[in-house]
């Protein structure tokens, strides 16, 4: 209930501003967030119930054992210590493996999933079946740092006997003396006092979740602050006023500036300009996704947009053209001609080899369709 009250709550706040509705971003973030947020209670709440059921076990142990009881704590938080410190060490050598060996573009797996219908339609199949070289290269650790992995395994699976054998030893001291049957009871409730003190080390995972979860849940609160173009009931013949109006992604980024525009109820009109001109721009700012730092604007009624996203690859310009074709340069300059791609290989540093970023990022939106087309 509370992971639903939050969410509810945070769309409310974003659609007093924004009565377009939620951009994909936003319920990205709140699905990210409410989940942290289940994760983080529940984790919190697990924990103190667990506690709360091995305190008579941990009593026992301290009872029996007295300050000997500390020796199982400490070979925990220890074991727990070493156990993260050579999970980050893996966790840096595979990041600098993936450095080394990018794979061919970003999430292969999910974005032919995704347009399994255009791979179809043109008839594709071959190039991502028989080309490996889109995925990138297995990572395989260190010698060392595998039997590391493995020692740390096999230490887990014993952890409890270890601590418990230790803090008995510890008790082996002239005047001292632990019948069997007290041994017989350490060892049964030394598991107790182990999970104990993991479920304290897990506690710290539980509350960074709380807190990514607040944070993200005051970002959003936030955007209530940030104003979009307003959206009011159809009372006459127009569908759309701006006057004086700047549109921004932000601090230091593109804007938009309209001195004026007005659209009347069923009047067909088209957007034409130079490439990077703020074509896209403008309609995500009447669809009410880019932000008005200035000016009066209105949307009267509701819209429904239809987008066009070509799907463009993590490869050079010219691979997104040739899709592994052999390249044929009469051809393939007859189709930059043909699809007007000419002005912006000139742009480009490199040319037609330029690195084109996951989906087209360092394009803009005619960029990405003449380039789908060209393919």
């Amino acid at each position: 209930r509370i992971r639903s009250l939050v969410v509810t709550k945070s769309i409310e706040m974003y659609l007093t501003k924004n009565c377009n509705g939620l951009s994909p971003q936003i319920i990205t973030k709140l699905n990210s967030s409410s989940w942290r947020l289940k994760m983080g209670f529940s984790g919190v709440f697990d924990i103190v119930v667990s506690s709360i059921s091995e305190l008579f076990n941990i009593y026992i142990v301290v009872s029996k054992l007295g300050w000997g009881s500390v020796v199982p704590i400490l070979v925990t938080l220890a074991y727990i210590a070493l156990s993260k410190k050579l999970d980050a060490h893996v966790l840096m050598l595979r990041n600098n493996f993936k450095i080394a060996y990018p794979p061919k573009f970003q999430q292969m797996f999910s974005s032919i999933c995704q347009h399994m219908k255009t791979i179809k339609l043109y008839a594709w199949e071959s190039v991502f079946i028989h080309n490996k070289g889109y995925g990138s290269a297995d990572f395989v650790a260190p010698t060392l740092v595998w039997l590391a992995q493995f020692i740390m395994l096999a230490l887990n699976s014993s952890l409890s006997e270890i601590a418990a054998s230790l803090a008995i030893i510890s008790q082996l001291r002239p005047g001292s003396s632990l019948s069997y049957i007290e041994v017989t009871i350490i060892l049964a409730s030394m598991g107790s006092l182990i999970t104990f003190t993991r479920s304290l080390g897990a506690i710290t995972l539980s509350l960074n979740y709380i807190a990514e979860t607040e944070a993200a849940i005051a970002q959003i609160v936030e955007s209530q602050n940030v104003d979009y173009i307003t959206q009011k009931p159809v009372t006459n013949d127009v569908a759309v006023a701006m006057s004086d109006c700047e549109f921004s992604w932000g601090k230091d980024k593109f804007a938009l500036c309209l001195s004026s525009l007005s659209i009347k109820k069923g009047e067909f009109v088209t957007i034409k300009g130079r490439v990077g001109c703020g074509k896209s721009s403008l309609v995500s700012a009447i669809c009410g996704e880019m932000p008005l730092t200035s000016g009066e604007a209105c949307v009267f009624g509701r819209i429904g947009y239809v987008s066009q996203k070509p799907w463009i690859m993590n490869a050079t310009f010219r691979e997104n053209i040739l899709l592994d074709d052999e390249f044929d340069e009469k051809r393939y300059n007859e189709i930059i001609k043909a699809c007007a791609l000419a002005e912006d290989l000139e742009q480009l540093p490199a040319g037609d080899m330029s690195e084109i970023g996951h989906s087209g990022i360092n394009l803009s939106g005619g960029q990405k369709v003449r380039l789908a087309l060209a393919r």
